[in-house]
Formats: structure tokens, C-alpha cells, sequence
């Protein structure tokens, strides 16, 4: 049953259940993959999900979802990432700049691999979690990186490395 793969169990401080639903994907997908998740004080929980399908499942198909449930709820209203079509395997990191009162969700997807070599496209997505927003994404200029590393490191080599977290 695809919509009781993923399930949200969310406690307050004293360890009292305040939100529990399961992930109801909005689309037809045979493989769900939960990705992150990110609790915002006492209001929501978002979860990313990665939903696909393989050759022999229905179709060679994939998209991330972002989800979130209010605490006190059951269900996720849930938002798909339309340029996340047939992304390959992707990682989600998460994280919440104050200042702009903006979830940020940073998005590793595999663009290629040859000869034991993985190149990645990193998409930062900003959404705002009060009114469940989701903003335009944009690619991460990591060549920017690679600029510094080479003119102030003394590397040689291009750059190879994708970020693993966000503060701001």
C-alpha cells in the first residue's frame, strides 16, 4: 500500500504525541524514499519524499515531493518540485535561515557518473513554512568554489565536492 509507507510520529518537549500521518503521495509511485525532515517549533513538520518508479514498475518515471504536516493534524498537504522530473538519486538537506523566516532545502541530484567519477547538480529551494510558499529554485554556483579553490588553495585539479550542510 503506497500510502501507508511513510509514516510521522511528532512529540512536543515532554514526549507527548502532538501530530501522526502517514505520507499519502499525490501521485502513482511503487517506491517511496523518505529523504529529510525538518520540525518547525511547535507549528509543522516537513518531510522530503522521493517517489519513482522503476522499468518494471510502471515506468521509468520520478519526483520529489516537500510535505508538511501541522502538528494537531493527520494529513500532509504535500507540493511537487516540477524540475525534479526523472531526477536520479538525489539527497535533501535542510535547514532554516531566521532572518528571512525561509526553510531551505538543498537538493543533490546525480547528473552523471563515468569512469568512477559522479558529477551532481546541487538546487537550492527555498520555501516559506507559514504559508506552505514554495519559491522559485535556483543551481548552487559551485564553480565559484572551484574558482577559489584553484586561485587561493593551489589545487591543481578541479574542485570535487558538494555541501553537506547550510548555516546561515
Amino acid at each position: 500500500e503506497t500510502n501507508k509507507r511513510i509514516e510521522v510520529a511528532v512529540y512536543d518537549g515532554t514526549h507527548k504525541e502532538i501530530a501522526r500521518a502517514f505520507y499519502n503521495c499525490p501521485a502513482e509511485y511503487k517506491y517511496l524514499r523518505y529523504m529529510n525532515a525538518y520540525t518547525y517549533g511547535s507549528s509543522f513538520t516537513y518531510i522530503a519524499v522521493y517517489g519513482y518508479n522503476t522499468h518494471h514498475s510502471g515506468g521509468d518515471d520520478s519526483r520529489i515531493y516537500i510535505a508538511r504536516l501541522k502538528n494537531g493534524n493527520n494529513t500532509f498537504k504535500s507540493v511537487e518540485l516540477p524540475y525534479t522530473d526523472d531526477f536520479d538519486e538525489t539527497r535533501c538537506e535542510m535547514s532554516f535561515n531566521k532572518k528571512a523566516g525561509v526553510l531551505n532545502f538543498i537538493l543533490h541530484t546525480t547528473v552523471s557518473e563515468k569512469k568512477g567519477k559522479t558529477t551532481y547538480r546541487t538546487i537550492f529551494q527555498p520555501v516559506h513554512p507559514e504559508g506552505f510558499k514554495v519559491d522559485s529554485a535556483f543551481d548552487l554556483p559551485l564553480g565559484k568554489i572551484n574558482d577559489y579553490a584553484k586561485s587561493n588553495l593551489g589545487y591543481k585539479k578541479d574542485f570535487e565536492g558538494i555541501p553537506q550542510d547550510v548555516y546561515i
